[in-house]
């Protein structure tokens, strides 16, 4: 492809070019226009941009262009001219993609409000246009390239030819190249339109401006679908620092990008070129979407879930997406629909003898206002971020506990089968509609595995549970939401609250700013079926001990120095031994004959962390400590051993008659690991 090559001829040909009183024109024939290849609007090729156009005397008028947009330009940015020497002697080396000489001429000229000029009127009226004025330094170099761009994009670029004289025109192929008589000045004069810095170029709604940080500024749009504007206000900055662009430009929505929460409204890109330094602002600056009015009506229960809507901040980094709520801010103001009844249109009406519309108006007025028709977020219509990234509003929510309802308890068919459901609520307990729910099992069938929240802020599913197996996880379900509190990831207050940043608004104090915003879990599951009742004890099923345990050959002896052994004459044995690993040791695996149906409880003391499993089944958090010291870690019990506790006991109800294997595992801490127990089997 031709590299694009700008010509300037004579001042008669292009009225632009600036001649040296000395020169005459040429006596060849007048120079017919070329057909011009530069990169803008209104030559298309790779790279070129749509809402860029450079302009006479450069290149014949573009307002008749598809692409030119009448009202749109933008005058807020600082953009920068570079001129450089390309590496080249002849037009085909520059056609062949010749690139700027190193070391050679170069220029570059960064534009200011001096260098903004108002169009033509009969081309645009009240638009307007960059102009830089360049004098060429050295006749010896035959061709410059003159590149603009705002910071770091480019939006469009042209070559000159350099000639000594307007005699040698002639000699130049004035198919591809128009030549500039060396010496003089050449007008540079382009236009950038408002969605040039859109990615990708051209594409509505957007909007940019060079924001200089020391002084603070505003960039907004009005985003597909709003009639409010959309955007930053940016506070006076103590950092010293050049301009910056900020554009402003729609985004793809955060849900179901990132989160499982309801989302509002527009999502809405900032960017700043170039990037906002690791520490961001000094002051945050207020991100805002306003005219939400149409994305909460009939979403959301109440005035006060209204205002909890909060402002969400998506960043992607090397360690993938991470998502904050940010505190709130007044952004919008609060606005009444154009359509709204007033006093005065009333009394207008009565003037006027339009008694049916002055009552229809009066009844309006007096009645109950439509709780969110036509009118912004009342708090929140803003966010504060010391970042920009992709934003958007959502509200915050939490999840209660599952709850598992067996469909058909009588029918043994069917006993296997319940629902499952959660119940998704904001910060002031009040159902969330729209929230994502998804339910996961690693025993039986689902369905559907995941759930959108209706108005009663329900997520349930239907659960055929699988045959009980031997691990702890069987016989559970899990339900998880982005963003949607559960009991492992919350926000900041206590218990389980939405990730929502405490402020006076909500708390009446503020404490904190950013709050992070994480995936939340809740489980649950089906517990065992409660024994039979037992047949009354007599002699051939009354209480028996199954096994004890006596100290394990081999390892240390036990001293009467430790709490465990001064335990009184109920224990008959024991073992001691010193451990350092802290992974499981399999202590001991007994086996017992159960000479009846019944329970088996096995009670022991410990120091410090032991699993008891029955039939190969972890039947731990069976445990019961009477004196309430120890606690359930995870799959753990853990407890201190001390003289003056009893002994834990783990009761597994409902064993059958037969042959059973109880094993008993210990979690090695450094020091001295000390375990006692014994079974009994009562009815």
């Amino acid at each position: 492809m031709f590299r694009r090559v700008l010509m300037c001829v004579s001042l008669a040909a292009l009225a632009g070019c600036s001649f040296s009183d000395s020169l005459k024109p040429p006596r060849t024939p007048a120079v017919t226009a070329p057909a011009f290849r530069i990169s803008d609007g209104a030559h298309p090729g790779t790279g070129s941009n749509p809402d860029f156009f450079f302009l006479p005397p450069m290149v014949p008028d573009p307002s008749g262009n598809p692409n030119f947009d009448r009202g749109g330009s933008n005058a807020r940015l600082f953009p920068t001219v570079d001129i450089c020497e390309v590496n080249a002697t002849t037009e085909q080396q520059v056609n062949a993609g010749a690139p700027c000489k190193d070391g050679g001429y170069f220029l570059s000229m960064t534009l200011g409000p001096s260098q903004i000029k108002p169009d033509d009127a009969s081309t645009d009226p009240g638009g307007s246009h960059y102009s830089f004025h360049w004098q060429v330094p050295r006749p010896s170099v035959p061709f410059f390239r003159v590149t603009v761009r705002v910071e770091s994009k480019t939006l469009g670029s042209a070559d000159v030819e350099m000639v000594a004289d307007g005699t040698q025109i002639k000699n130049v192929s004035t198919g591809e190249f128009v030549p500039l008589v060396a010496g003089n000045t050449l007008p540079i004069n382009f236009r950038i339109e408002q969605l040039a810095l859109c990615s990708p170029p051209g594409v509505a709604p957007c909007a940019s401006a060079s924001v200089n940080l020391a002084a603070g500024g505003t960039v907004s749009a009005v985003l597909s679908g709003s009639s409010g504007p959309t955007g930053v206000d940016i506070p006076v900055q103590t950092q010293a620092s050049p301009p910056v662009v900020i554009t402003v430009q729609s985004c793809p929505n955060l849900n179901d990008r990132v989160l499982d929460l309801p989302t509002y409204g527009s999502c809405m890109r900032i960017t700043s070129d170039p990037p906002l330094p690791p520490s961001g602002l000094t002051s945050a600056a207020v991100v805002f979407i306003c005219d939400l009015s149409g994305a909460i009506s009939g979403n959301v229960t109440s005035e006060a879930q209204e205002r909890r809507i909060t402002m969400h901040r998506l960043d992607v980094d090397a360690d993938g997406p991470h998502v904050t709520a940010l505190p709130h801010t007044s952004g919008c103001p609060v606005a009444l629909s154009s359509a709204e009844p007033t006093v005065r249109g009333a009394l207008r009406s009565l003037a006027h003898g339009q008694w049916k519309a002055a009552g229809g108006q009066a009844l309006r007025l007096l009645g109950p206002k439509p709780l969110y028709a036509a009118r912004y977020l009342d708090q929140g219509g803003g966010g504060l971020s010391e970042d920009f990234s992709d934003f958007q509003f959502a509200l915050p929510a939490k999840m209660s506990d599952i709850r598992m309802t067996q469909l058909d308890p009588s029918n043994p068919a069917a006993a296997r089968n319940y629902s499952a459901s959660v119940v998704v609520t904001d910060l002031g307990g009040q159902p969330v509609k729209g929230a994502r729910i998804s339910f996961s099992t690693l025993d039986g069938v689902l369905s559907p595995g995941r759930v959108v929240t209706g108005a009663d802020g329900v997520a349930q599913v239907m659960w055929t549970r699988g045959p009980q197996g031997p691990t702890a996880e069987t016989g559970s379900i899990s339900a998880s939401g982005r963003g949607v509190a559960g009991a492992d990831n919350n926000g900041p207050r206590p218990g389980i609250d939405p990730f929502q940043p405490i402020q006076s608004f909500f708390d009446g104090v503020t404490t904190g700013g950013i709050v992070g915003v994480y995936t939340g879990t809740q489980t649950g599951g089906v517990s065992p079926a409660p024994p039979a009742a037992p047949a009354p004890p007599t002699a051939s099923n009354a209480p028996v001990s199954v096994f004890s345990y006596t100290f394990v050959p081999g390892l240390q002896s036990a001293t009467s120095g430790h709490g465990c052994l001064n335990d009184g004459p109920s224990w008959l044995g024991g073992f001691m031994f010193a451990a350092s690993a802290r992974v499981p040791v399999p202590v001991t695996q007994q086996s017992f004959v159960a000479p009846y149906a019944g329970a088996v409880s096995i009670a022991m003391q410990l120091d410090n962390d032991v699993q008891v499993w029955l039939d190969g089944i972890n039947v731990t958090r069976f445990g019961l400590a009477p004196d309430g010291a120890g606690h359930l870690d995870g799959a753990w019990w853990s407890r201190d051993c001390l003289a003056s506790q009893e002994a834990p006991v783990f009761t597994v109800p409902n064993v059958a008659a037969g042959s059973h294997v109880v094993t008993i595992y210990v979690n090695g801490l450094a020091g001295t690991t000390i375990l006692r127990a014994t079974g009994i089997l009562a009815p």
